[in-house]
């Protein structure tokens, strides 16, 4: 569980609400200034983020929460 830096996500210090789903695999951030939420695999043995097909999401306002709810 310890942390380490890792290459920085390309839009590092623009998000104001992160989250992941429950089982970790996934990161969501909501882009405050470009009002976008950006989906991202996270790699489980580096922690690497990689962007899923299609994003960044446009959300058509300013994301001010984050919710994640799963099927």
């Amino acid at each position: 569980g310890a942390l380490a830096e890792r290459t920085p996500f390309a839009h590092a210090g623009r998000y104001q609400h992160v989250t992941t789903n429950r089982s970790g695999n996934r990161l969501y951030a909501g882009d405050f200034h470009a009002i976008y939420t950006h989906i991202l695999d996270i790699n489980p043995t580096t922690g690497d983020l990689s962007p899923i097909t299609g994003g960044p999401f446009s959300v058509g306002a300013r994301p001010y929460n984050m919710v994640v709810i799963e099927r």
